[in-house]
């Protein structure tokens, strides 16, 4: 076919057109709601292996797709969008996976033709279509023929080429490696010597550095350049590749690597090569081979004499690394022999010494650990401050080297001895390399490398109040600083008291007490101290240890302090400050209500200082925080602050209604809930303002977090409401002692839920949840807190309790007749014969006559009708208002016929089958 005579119309018109048949053709297409070919390829190409022979006529179909698209697209090579390569490229990789559609596909020609465009100019250079490249390689080693194909046509090398050119780009690297992995892992179990080739291709460049090297005086220093510059790429990809079949337990794949010498030539090449970088590479292929080749070797013994670090010769490289003056290589590789020991945990060796059972972990802990303890050496001999070395610290220190072989403790003396003459980079390289490894150690040595974390923080101080009065930091002594924090505030989010060696995290809070008031910090190192004080105060409380701090002897400083920061310029600063002040009162307010803490925030004035702050900070994320804090406040007991007065509560109103920032304004009803949930003798004028803003903000703020903060108040509202009924667990008890005794039948509880609802009606909460239920402007997830709130409401109470309109309507007479227009005394039992009589009488000819009780249909049809409903009663709190006001047997009403639609529409649309539109957010089934 001539591209000449191609327009992109035309083009398009014909694309559209073979879509449209195969989209029509298949057998599961559904006519009611047309399905995607995405939806039906997974249909199509599930595991499920019911309906084979409808599947098989779809997959033809399929195939046929396919090649008809791809020789349209390759008759216009110059106009089609690539998106549309894209689209079948997508398609191929469900279909390739299938050995029959994979047969298909390369017979006639598809899957060559599809692999030849995707290395066209400019779709070559296209990120999608390399992604997309090696996603349809990975799908054909599903199966033998697929696996063999890929070997024999050398498309893999496609992929080998863009995992070395775009080293960079971790999505095209990571996924070239996957499949590479895979690929060795597959091809192994059909044909080793295959294996072997494709692993002899890999290694060759790591063999030629080798040889080249061997020759003297060949390479000058440029050319030594260009030959790293080659090397490395080569060789992350090499590495990637070992970890992950380490990973995958590939031990027939690891074997041929080790037969084929990659180890020692990596050993050997790591000595001739002077880049840090390449030497650390060719160091763990080393190391990563060494460690499996023990497992081999040991095969079987659990225990031996001798220590496998040493065997391995991962001790021996440690050596070379401090030999040349440099300790960074060494504290990387410690982080890599403990990822690949713990790996093989199960398979290598214990090692005895002396009766004694060493491990692999723990030896390395101690090495990796050295760094950081001798901080305080380190400081001695380059800050030149006066050595301070704690009696416990020595003991730590001395616990540590226990677990060491002779040969371990060798190299930490000459280590110890390499240290002082270090500049300080070397200390946050050591603290960032135990970060990288805190999920690798067990839960005992997470206890010694956190207390560890804390003598440096001691550490530390100490060189600050010796120093203190022509104390200068460099930037790379505030590195450190900062690297030390960032390393504690990792393992202080799973902090646990059963690590033991962590009671050292005790003394944290007083710690960075003095840390921040000893020093003029930049404002990031105060901010990451604030952090770390308010997490050692949040997990200080363990159920263990509660009863031996409770005591405010190592609290008593900080109030003040925080008090003082809360006056920074910095607003991060001001908002860690409230971070802080935050989970102190939350600690204040717990079951057990420690007074230390409490005793914290009243003598410092923080109450007063923070309501200041969450109503006139300038920064709204500071005033969000404030408000947080209250909503902490709010529940302590025994505590003077202004929450509670009409003035404040009128303030934080007018925030809500007015203050344009839905975080500040969904915290401020937040605590507005709270306050209001906790307070039962608030003024009836406040609590009048309270349902007027809430209402309001609940009905027309657009912003959807702020929205469904209202919603939810309102919630609370109704839950409080049947709680001072006599509500409890979901449902009403059987006996209410108050006054009197009262039995709670069914009329009882009828009576009970008028009352509820009637008040619900006054304040405007029923007409918030009808109005924004049937409103098409509501946001989904509002619209399903509503929903939820309402099924519950109509199966826990309307159904169990027989709550119907009429009902309602007729407990709304009597309530009427007997002149009780607000909520009514609780009843006892002289009054239910009053109302029995009531309920017995006939109350039909006082109601308006455009309500019929003949049938629940005709309730229906009148709330249908706006216009017919009757006038409507106003609370005295809503005189000034005009709004009306939905009642008890309107909203019943209103629920039980909303409920009952629902059911209907599921139950319709689960028979018909129909699937949910694209776009639909209730959509949570992956079709």
């Amino acid at each position: 076919m001539d591209c000449g005579y191609f327009s992109d119309e035309l083009l398009d018109l014909q694309w559209n057109d073979i879509l449209k048949k195969y989209l029509d053709s298949f057998s599961c297409q559904n006519k009611k709601s047309q399905l995607t070919f995405d939806q039906i390829l997974k249909l199509v190409f599930s595991t499920d292996q019911a309906d084979n022979e409808t599947k098989y006529e779809d997959k033809e179909l399929f195939e046929k797709c396919v090649a008809e698209t791809l020789s349209l697209l390759s008759a216009a090579t110059e106009l089609f969008k690539p998106s549309k390569l894209l689209f079948i490229l997508h398609m191929m990789k469900h279909m390739l996976r299938d050995e029959t559609c994979f047969i298909n596909l390369n017979m006639n020609g598809s899957l060559y033709n599809a692999l030849y465009m995707c290395q066209l100019p400019p779709i070559s250079t296209n990120k999608l279509f390399k992604i997309l490249f090696a996603e349809l390689i990975r799908s054909t080693l599903h199966h033998q023929t697929g696996i063999k194909w890929t070997v024999e046509s050398q498309f893999w090398m496609n992929v080998y080429n863009n995992s070395l050119e775009f080293q960079e780009d971790k999505d095209i690297a990571e996924l070239g490696y996957i499949v590479l992995t895979e690929l060795l892992g597959k091809i192994t179990e059909i044909d080793e010597t295959m294996c072997e080739d494709i692993i002899r291709i890999i290694i060759t460049p790591l063999i030629n550095a080798d040889i080249q090297l061997t020759i003297p005086n060949t390479f000058t220093a440029p050319s030594m350049v260009r030959l790293d510059n080659r090397l490395k790429p080569c060789l992350l990809c090499l590495i990637n590749i070992l970890e992950r079949l380490l990973e995958n337990s590939s031990e027939k794949v690891l074997n041929k690597f080790i037969n084929l010498k990659v180890g020692v030539i990596s050993d050997q090449l790591s000595q001739k090569i002077t880049e840090k970088q390449l030497c650390l590479v060719l160091e763990r292929i080393c190391i990563l081979l060494s460690f499996f080749g023990l497992t081999e070797i040991f095969d079987g013994i659990k225990s031996i004499s001798q220590d496998p670090l040493v065997l391995s010769g991962f001790l021996r490289i440690i050596d070379h690394e401090i030999q040349k003056g440099d300790l960074s290589i060494a504290i990387e590789l410690y982080y890599y022999g403990i990822k690949y020991t713990k790996s093989m945990t199960n398979k290598l060796p214990r090692y005895t010494m002396k009766g004694n059972i060493l491990d692999i972990e723990s030896e390395l802990l101690a090495l990796q650990l050295e760094p950081i303890i001798l901080v305080a050496e380190k400081l001695q001999n380059f800050f030149n401050s006066p050595e301070k070395v704690e009696t416990l610290r020595v003991s730590h220190l001395a616990q540590l080297l226990k677990r060491c072989s002779l040969q371990s403790l060798k190299i930490g003396f000459k280590i110890k001895h390499l240290l002082p003459t270090y500049p300080t980079e070397i200390f946050p390289l050591a603290l960032e390399g135990i970060a990288k490894t805190k999920n690798l150690y067990s839960p005992g040595n997470l206890g010694a490398i956190f207390e560890c974390l804390i003598y440096s923080f001691d550490d530390l101080l100490n060189y600050i109040r010796i120093n203190c009065g022509c104390l200068t930091m460099t930037p790379n002594q505030e590195t450190y600083v900062r690297t030390l924090f960032s390393t504690v505030l990792l393992f202080i989010e799973d902090f646990d008291f059963s690590w033991g060696d962590g009671v050292k995290a005790l003394d944290l809070p007083q710690i960075m007490y003095d840390f921040l008031s000893s020093f003029s910090w930049t404002n990031d190192i105060i901010v990451k101290g604030l952090i770390l004080m308010e997490q050692s105060i949040l997990k200080r409380l363990s159920p263990c240890m509660s009863l031996l701090i409770d005591t405010p002897e190592s609290l008593k400083d900080i109030g003040p302090m925080l008090y003082r920061k809360c006056f920074m310029n910095d607003w991060e600063i001001r908002k860690a400050v409230l971070d802080v002040v935050c989970t102190i009162a939350y600690n204040a307010n717990k079951i057990s209500g420690f007074s230390s803490f409490r005793e914290v925030l009243t003598e410092a004035s923080l109450p007063s200082l923070v309501s200041t702050m969450a109503l006139n900070d300038e920064n709204p994320t500071v005033k969000a925080t404030a408000f947080k804090c209250l909503q902490q406040m709010i529940n302590i007991e025994d505590m003077d602050h202004p929450l509670r007065t009409k003035y404040y509560i009128n303030k934080v109103l007018d925030t809500i209604s007015k203050y344009n920032n839905p975080a500040v304004q969904s915290e401020a009803i937040n605590f507005v809930d709270k306050l209001y949930f906790k307070e039962d003798a608030l003024p009836k004028e406040m609590i009048a303002s309270i349902y007027t803003c809430m209402e309001q903000t609940a009905l027309y703020c657009n912003e959807v977090e702020v929205q469904k903060a209202a919603v939810t108040f309102w919630e609370n509202v109704a839950r409080k409401m049947f709680r001072s009924q006599g509500w409890m667990d979901q449902k009403f008890p059987s006996v209410i002692f108050s006054k009197k005794v009262v039995v709670m039948t069914k009329k009882e509880c009828r009576i009970r839920i008028h009352k509820i609802l009637t008040e619900l009606s006054h304040n405007g909460c029923l007409n918030v949840f009808s109005y924004l239920y049937e409103s098409e402007n509501v946001h989904p997830e509002i619209l399903e807190t509503i929903s939820k709130f309402l099924e519950k409401l109509n199966i826990i109470v309307f159904q169990k309790y027989d709550i119907t309109p009429e009902s309602m309507m007729v407990l709304n007479s009597a309530s009427e007749q007997n002149c009780n227009r607000t909520i009514l005394p609780e009843t006892d039992l002289e009054s239910d014969h009053v109302l029995e009589d009531v309920l017995n009488s006939t109350m039909i000819p006082m109601f308006s006559d455009d309500i019929n009780f003949c049938s629940n249909e005709d309730i229906f049809s009148v709330l249908e009708n706006s216009s017919s409903f009757p006038n409507r009663r106003t609370a005295e709190y809503y005189k000034h208002r005009n709004s009306q006001i939905i009642t008890p047997s309107e909203f019943v009403a209103f629920v039980i016929r909303k409920m009952s639609t629902d059911v209907q529409n599921d139950s319709a649309s689960s028979e018909s089958g129909s699937l949910p539109k694209s776009n639909d957010l209730y959509n949570i089934i992956d079709y």
